[in-house]
């Protein structure tokens, strides 16, 4: 398994005979596994359903990267994404800094009216909404991308503190928000000319050194590198979700109750 697919389990896991098991399946064992407790994790979102199915896509993704062969028609699927994600970061980061600006001076000026406070939160995630949302590819790894796309897309849902990619900006009436702080603060991976950093290449790059040739963003580097989505579901990725949200928030002071 790639050193950055490691996760650690719970002693308790590692002792039953599934997880002493699970590393000697093949991939159509542990995708029918992975599908069977996912349904009861649908019942019970329970910690031991949750880290079993983690466990699952854990070993899934291993099993599919292992056979990933990088063919011609992959390399420029890849490339696809790639550039999706790029557009998508960019124009969250374009429209969430908009946002925050005319929030920031309403704040400023006294026009929050009962709100003492706001953030900006604004993601990219990859749904399923069928099975336009999975691209279709001759395939030699024996997988059902489809029914793991709605797996993965259902995991990461509920997981909020493992949402694929995420950002937040809290305001900060003591600091004026320029496109500078905004891009330092907001997490989109922006260099000193505020252009999107497209090197996040990382360990796939030294496996895949053709890669390096596709500008890879933090967010598909988060893909890759920090979710279960195996490079096979990478590539098929149709449907990429943006979503920029305000949060009004008011601050209760006991100071100002007490007259």
């Amino acid at each position: 398994m790639n050193k950055s697919k490691q996760y650690l389990l719970s002693p308790l896991c590692l002792n039953s005979p599934f997880y002493r098991n699970i590393d000697k399946m093949p991939l159509a064992e542990v995708e029918s596994f992975a599908i069977d407790i996912w349904k009861d994790w649908q019942d019970e979102r329970s910690v031991v359903n949750e880290e079993r199915l983690e466990t699952c896509l854990i070993y899934r993704n291993s099993l599919l990267n292992k056979q990933f062969r990088l063919t011609k028609q992959e390399f420029e699927r890849f490339r696809f994404v790639a550039n999706l994600l790029i557009e998508k970061t960019e124009m969250l980061f374009r429209n969430s800094r908009k946002i925050y600006r005319q929030l920031y001076e309403q704040m400023k000026n006294g026009e929050g009216g009962d709100f003492s406070d706001f953030c900006v939160e604004a993601s990219i995630s990859v749904p399923y909404n069928g099975t336009d949302s999975v691209w279709d590819i001759e395939d030699y790894a024996g997988s059902d991308y489809y029914k793991f796309a709605e797996i993965l897309d259902d995991f990461y849902s509920d997981k909020r503190s493992l949402c694929c990619m995420t950002n937040r900006l809290d305001y900060r009436e003591d600091i004026e928000p320029d496109d500078k702080y905004f891009a330092q603060r907001f997490g989109c991976y922006y260099d000193e000319n505020l252009e999107i950093e497209t090197d996040w290449h990382d360990w796939l790059g030294n496996l895949f050194p053709m890669l390096k040739k596709i500008p890879v963003c933090y967010a598909l580097h988060e893909l890759f590198d920090h979710t279960h989505y195996s490079l096979q579901d990478i590539i098929r990725i149709n449907d990429v979700w943006s979503e920029v949200k305000v949060v009004w928030q008011n601050i209760y002071s006991e100071e100002k109750c007490i007259k």
